[in-house]
């Protein structure tokens, strides 16, 4: 509107104020006041997302023990592991979308979670894909209640794409330990330990799922938990 003027937006973390307009030329009255522009109302912030069942502290311990396990046997550059605080059952991932999104899909979910009950899932095998001579992603497999969990992953898919969020349709219920460093070779090797471990594990109650954002902080992986969607009896 102001052609003969040179904006800009000065942001400061000051607590008198979170932004600041500026004006050059002097076409502009001083008497006329220029409201502060928020930085929000201004740029789109977009959020990774994922939505993942969570962990018992004691299968966490059986999961990492079986990560140290493999770590004595594979190269200790080949692999980039899963921290212990960050392993999970994904159900889903959203990949990035934006913060607005995510009060309505919270809203969505906790319906779906309402109309799924809750199951029982234990640890069943050590895998990886593409296969375990060639692996990318090393990881531990589940059994139990998995059609009723097939259930509640097929629900989640159709309530996604009520909001125009379409995402991957194959699932396979595992829990993922590792990543295999590209131009890394590892063969995934057989251990009468790791099976022993896998079936002594105790069955795990999910009785919830939850909605994560994924974050990069000094080049980790770091998971927040934005949301927790209980399940029904």
């Amino acid at each position: 509107m102001f052609n003969r003027n040179r904006w800009y937006l000065e942001m400061t973390s000051s607590a008198e104020s979170d932004s600041a307009v500026s004006r050059e030329g002097g076409d502009i009255p001083s008497s006329i006041p220029l409201r502060p522009i928020r930085r929000s109302f201004l740029e789109i912030v977009m959020k990774r997302l994922f939505l993942a069942i969570k962990l018992p502290k004691k299968l966490v311990s059986d999961l990492a023990e079986i990560q140290q396990l493999l770590r004595e046997r594979l190269s200790p550059k080949a692999v980039k592991w899963v921290e212990r605080e960050n392993l999970h059952l994904t159900l889903t991932f959203l990949g990035d979308q934006k913060e607005t999104i995510i009060p309505i899909l919270s809203d969505i979910l906790n319906c779906v979670a309402r109309e799924n009950h809750r199951l029982t899932l234990k640890l069943s095998e050590l895998g990886a894909f593409p296969d375990s001579e060639n692996p990318k992603v090393i990881w531990i497999g589940c059994r139990g209640e998995l059609e009723q969990l097939g259930r509640l992953h097929s629900d989640i898919l159709s309530s996604l794409k009520e909001l125009k969020i379409y995402v991957d349709q194959k699932f396979s219920a595992h829990i993922t330990l590792g990543r295999v460093k590209e131009g890394e070779f590892a063969s995934i090797p057989s251990s009468e330990h790791i099976n022993q471990i896998i079936q002594k594990s105790q069955p795990f109650f999910v009785s919830s799922f939850s909605l994560m954002e994924s974050l990069l902080l000094k080049w980790e992986p770091h998971y927040n938990t934005i949301c927790k969607l209980l399940l029904s009896k």
